[in-house]
């Protein structure tokens, strides 16, 4: 039972547990506020006792007290209800994000390629945000409010079963209605959820993009875009509301009905002495609370057929294939050695097939070709950023595939030519390096990194913001903080992604002295941008179209006179060529 309701609502175990204790509670909660009622009732016993008999009324300190003791349970009730409840929402809301964000990192980054991240971060705060509304505000009394109807739909019966038949007739149809009005509000909730994905991406996207949206004189046309989403999201919300409304509407007309009905048949039956003022007292207040009770409920039907898009959503995640992998071998090696591997983004489709080589330890293995070769796609494999799809990737005869990520990621050091920062200081994004390094041995990695040339020009030193992603900042420098990254990392394998083609010279030059410092002793897999980089790579594959043209040193390969030479003839001519003649 708790895995069906852990699975349905989105909840974690525990979170599972605290709902049924929530919903008992609220229950509870709910029949101890009918007690109000039963003092009504009898205190209108006593006086038409008396009015028939002559018996005479109970104490009025017999009423105070019963008021009293009403008033204590009903506090008690409402108390423990609203507590539990409300510190197991809050509990399991923290515990939700908590898991979701340890999916999220769990995941391959063939995942992130399918997903946006403000679809990812909409899941993560506004779904689960919108749970933490329906469990606090409507699951729990759902179960107490079905419990509390059958509760008196048994009294009412046991009271006068005819007039209770009576009393119930109307709830049928205000449940057609409910189930009928349900399918149209679903699909228009899907496309309301929809619009909502597409206008947060494309918000961010205009947010991120809002120097190039200037400079190419954009302005209007975003602006045209933007309020055309924004018009048909509110077309599609009314849509929705209005479905409710109605819906809503004629639910409450119908049960409201079943007052009139109580009345009549109820009056016809005391007039025929077949039930008795008291009972028809009985049935008018409790129909005109179990009617309420039923509007409610389905309302709070409609907050969870709200969020069931949220809950499927939040599910779907949960559901994602995590990459596999549970050894930690001791290496004898870091041969790094590639065989058979295929891979394609679509099933269909391989980007590479067929790829072989061996990058040996303590050596540089240069990948080069053109724009398109699949030089990436090796990258992110050798890196598990993606899992292969055929073929092996092996370090120290160990398949990368069966080593835990966690594990294998200690072992590889990944100089991106796209550097990712935080807004935080220097210091604290080289530290991202290793977590647990002390301030020495990230300033010793700095310094080898080439890091103090810039970083000691600030009053704040390694202490300084840097902005979001490394704003304020230039090219050369973010890449001296991914190299002081890799050196306080200290992995016996480095990717390293050429970082160099796009630095003026000086930034250059740091930059090539810090790479030269790194990869010492290490094995080395490098892409290579620019050929003139990779001199003196012990060995060089050459990629095109997805498979190996050829491999070898930079001199057997000039002498086989194919691809690589073509290439390294082009960029010397090129080189030599001014951009403005």
């Amino acid at each position: 039972m708790l895995n069906r309701i852990s699975h349905q609502f989105a909840l974690s175990k525990q979170g599972a547990k605290n709902y049924l204790q929530a919903s008992c509670l609220s229950f509870i909660n709910t029949i101890v506020e009918m007690l109000p009622i039963s003092f009504f009732l009898l205190f209108v016993s006593d006086m038409l006792s008396f009015i028939s008999t002559g018996k005479p009324f109970k104490s009025i300190y017999f009423y105070l007290a019963f008021g009293l003791l009403i008033f204590i349970l009903i506090a008690l009730s409402n108390y423990f209800s609203y507590t539990s409840l409300y510190v197991a929402t809050y509990t399991e809301s923290a515990a939700s994000r908590i898991r979701l964000a340890e999916k999220l990192r769990t995941l391959p980054l063939s995942f992130y390629s399918r997903k946006d991240v403000s679809e990812l971060s909409n899941i993560v705060l506004n779904d689960v945000a919108d749970l933490e509304g329906a469990f606090s505000h409507a699951l729990p009394q759902i179960n107490g409010i079905i419990a509390f109807l059958c509760v008196a739909g048994i009294g009412l019966t046991l009271t006068h079963w005819p007039l209770a038949i009576v009393s119930f007739i109307v709830v049928p149809l205000s449940f057609l209605v409910y189930k009928l009005s349900f399918y149209y509000e679903q699909k228009a909730h899907k496309d309301y959820f929809s619009l909502l994905t597409e206008q947060s991406e494309e918000f961010q996207e205009t947010i991120e993009k809002v120097k190039e949206i200037r400079f190419l004189n954009q302005k209007q046309t975003t602006k045209k875009a933007l309020y055309a989403l924004l018009e048909k999201q509110e077309k599609t919300h009314i849509k929705t509301e209005m479905a409710t409304a109605i819906s809503q509407g004629l639910i409450s007309g119908i049960l409201q009905s079943g007052m009139g009905l109580v009345i009549l048949f109820g009056g016809y039956w005391w007039l025929q002495d077949e039930l008795s003022l008291f009972q028809l007292f009985v049935f008018l207040l409790a129909t005109s609370r179990i009617y309420s009770v039923i509007i409610e409920l389905y309302e709070k039907l409609s907050m969870v057929r709200y969020v069931r898009i949220r809950i499927d959503r939040i599910n779907q995640l949960y559901q994602e294939s995590v990459q596999e992998g549970e050894t930690t071998p001791v290496f004898p090696h870091y041969d790094v050695q590639v065989q058979h591997l295929a891979f394609g983004y679509h099933p269909e489709k391989p980007v590479i097939e067929g790829i072989n080589f061996k990058a040996k330890e303590g050596q540089v293995t240069a990948l080069v070709g053109p724009s398109g070769s699949g030089k990436t796609t090796v990258f992110k494999l050798l890196s598990r950023l993606y899992d292969y799809t055929e073929g092996s990737i092996t370090i120290g005869n160990e398949n990368i595939q069966a080593i835990d990520t966690e594990y294998l990621f200690t072992k590889i050091a990944i100089v991106f030519q796209d550097v990712t920062l935080f807004n935080t200081t220097i210091k604290e994004n080289i530290r991202i390096g290793r977590n647990n390094a002390t301030d020495e041995e990230v300033l010793q990695a700095a310094k080898l990194a080439q890091c103090d040339e810039f970083a000691l020009k600030s009053p704040a030193g390694y202490e300084t913001l840097i902005g979001e992603n490394g704003s304020r900042l230039s090219g050369g420098e973010r890449q001296r903080i991914s190299i002081a990254r890799a050196f306080l990392k200290n992995a016996p394998i480095v990717l390293l992604d050429e970082t160099s083609s796009a630095l003026d010279s000086e930034n250059e030059l740091a930059v090539q002295t810090a790479l030269s410092a790194l990869i010492k002793q290490k094995t080395v897999i490098v892409i290579a941008h620019r050929l003139r980089t990779i001199e003196t790579a012990s060995h060089i594959i050459v990629l095109k179209d997805g498979k190996i043209a050829e491999q070898g040193t930079k001199e057997e390969l000039l002498a086989n006179n194919q691809l690589f030479k073509r290439m390294y003839e082009y960029e010397v001519k090129t080189f030599d060529t001014p951009i403005v003649k």
